[in-house]
């Protein structure tokens, strides 16, 4: 035997031994499960309460898979936005003829039922289901469920019957893709008088449907379709012909009443007729009068011009209470040439009463018993300013002039936050809960006019503008009324004058009139009652004098040392 041969004669012998065994192993070898069912065969019946059994019977060659899932969509969108929702219920399962208890969770509006199947090849899917029947708008009643949806396999075949009770005018079966479905490939009804449709269509792939139903006539079954309305952004701010006029009604009807409102108030306060409480009158022979009626302070005048305590109201008042004989104000005489001026501010015994805030004032810069200079105003001096301030702005809302300190918003911005926020909250439900949330926006922008409108709401009251239209007359007075005053009161007269032209002008004009009430030459140092000078001050030197008085005190009661 040669070698070639017997090499030949083994090879022979092992490839017979590789196939033996090969064909063993496929006879012993279990059966593979398919992913593919052969058969789905259908029973669904509509029932005289509007409800639609159904029993399935699935078939595989072999084995099932070893777990099988079925979703059952719970809802349907319709052409109108809505969704249609289902009910699936007395749900059962067997496997080759077993009952087996599926896993079942619900997420997204769809159920999702999972089966160990063991390897059975006849998987039975039980269940009833509500809300399949829905009204169309003629009246009449459609009927339709998907026998055949979300399966984890294809199918080869489906096939069935549905089961109608009368009152059935035609029938449909579709199959296909969701979102193309056609026509099944066969399916009749009514035939030879039956109530029942047949059908068969396939195959069919995973998660694909069948669909079977019927149009009945009107009260047939009962309706057992249930709608819900999904929110949207789109929905809760529809832009319908009524909810856009009422909207657009709520805002031009809310900001036009805002509008008015604040218009009518303003125009009552621009038209205010005038209240001279302060006035320059004529005293005949081209002379003027001066008069000073309720105690109109200075101050008061100037706060009640713009609303503010500002630096040159608080030095008016320091020299109306010199003029009225509370203060005497004495220039002091350089120490040396190049010194900067210097005044002393003595306290006075005077029977007049003081309001709080001219008490405040005059104790902070010259307290009783002690002689202070201007040069040492500051400190607890420059503290006590802010308790002026606000008790002079006290005073004027005592007077009615203002509703409430001008530096305080009006008690109508917090309840304007308050409408604000609750406006919010109305559009909030209404777009939660309905279709008219634009009539919420409309709203809530009213309550933004009005919240903006209060922020600069005027805390001068209509009796206020009265006093302030009275003295503007009086600022007009003090720029172009003559000058000339009874010779007997000049001095007086000018004098009480001055502190009133520091905040409403005419300041020039006035301390000239007192200059040139001088009868000569001489030095003057204590010819006014309320402003000592040294001994060689003239009158004509007052105007250089308080001019400088007053940048000093101003600068050592207003800025921080």
């Amino acid at each position: 035997m040669s070698l070639p041969g017997t090499w030949a004669r083994r090879a022979s012998c092992l490839a017979v031994a590789l196939i033996t065994v090969v064909l063993g192993w496929v006879q012993v070898a279990p059966a593979q499960a398919a992913d593919q069912a052969e058969t789905m065969e259908v029973h669904a019946t509509l029932t005289a309460e509007g409800l639609i059994q159904v029993e399935t019977e699935l078939t595989f060659a072999d084995a099932a898979p070893a777990f099988l899932t079925q979703q059952f969509a719970l809802t349907q969108e319709q052409t109108d936005g809505r969704l249609l929702t289902y009910t699936v219920s007395q749900l059962t399962v067997r496997a080759d003829g077993i009952p087996v208890t599926p896993q079942s969770r619900v997420k997204a509006d769809v159920r999702t039922i999972t089966i160990e199947t063991g390897g059975a090849r006849v998987i039975d899917i039980n269940y009833v289901v509500s809300g399949a029947t829905r009204a169309n708008s003629d009246g009449t009643i459609r009927a339709a469920w998907p026998v055949l949806q979300g399966l984890s396999v294809g199918v080869d075949e489906v096939s069935g019957q549905f089961n109608p009770p009368q009152g059935v005018q035609s029938y449909f079966c579709e199959a296909g893709p969701v979102d193309a479905p056609r026509a099944c490939d066969q399916y009749q009804g009514g035939m030879h008088g039956a109530l029942s449709m047949s059908f068969s269509d396939g195959p069919r792939a995973t998660h694909e449907r069948v669909t079977v139903g019927a149009l009945l006539d009107a009260g047939a079954v009962p309706v057992t379709g249930v709608y819900e309305q999904p929110w949207s952004f789109g929905r809760a701010f529809e832009l319908s012909p009524g909810r856009v006029g009422l909207a657009a009604g709520v805002l031009v009807i809310g900001g036009l009443g805002l509008g008015l409102g604040v218009r009518r108030r303003r125009l009552a306060l621009v038209t205010a007729t005038p209240l001279p409480l302060v006035e320059l009158t004529d005293a005949g022979a081209g002379q003027v009068q001066f008069t000073v009626h309720d105690r109109v302070r200075p101050g008061m005048a100037g706060t009640l011009i713009d609303q503010s305590v500002d630096p040159a109201d608080v030095v008016a008042s320091i020299l109306d209470l010199a003029v009225r004989g509370h203060l005497l104000i004495v220039e002091l005489p350089p120490a040396r040439h190049s010194a900067a001026p210097d005044w002393q501010l003595i306290r006075q015994d005077c029977d007049e009463p003081l309001d709080d805030y001219e008490r405040l004032l005059l104790d902070a810069v010259a307290p009783a018993g002690t002689m202070t200079r201007v040069s040492q105003l500051g400190g607890t001096v420059h503290q006590a300013i802010g308790d002026v301030q606000t008790a002079l702005y006290r005073r004027i809302v005592r007077e009615g002039w203002f509703s409430r300190y001008p530096t305080e918003r009006h008690p109508w911005s917090r309840w304007a936050w308050v409408i604000l926020a609750l406006t919010i909250v109305i559009m909030v439900v209404l777009a939660a809960v309905t279709t008219w949330a634009l009539v919420g926006l409309a709203l809530v922008l009213v309550a933004l006019i009005g919240l903006t409108m209060t922020q600069d709401w005027p805390a001068l009251t209509v009796t206020g503008a009265k006093v302030r239209a009275g003295l503007a007359q009086l600022a007009t007075d003090l720029h172009e009324a003559p000058t000339r005053l009874p010779s007997h009161q000049v001095f007086d007269q000018a004098a009480a004058i001055l502190p009133y032209a520091i905040v409403l002008g005419g300041w020039e004009r006035w301390l000239g009139a007192l200059v040139a009430a001088d009868p000569d030459d001489d030095p003057d140092p204590t010819m006014l009652t309320w402003y000592h000078g040294p001994d060689d001050w003239h009158l004509a030197d007052l105007p250089d004098s308080l001019d400088t008085l007053i940048t000093v005190m101003t600068g050592r009661l207003f800025t921080r040392l």
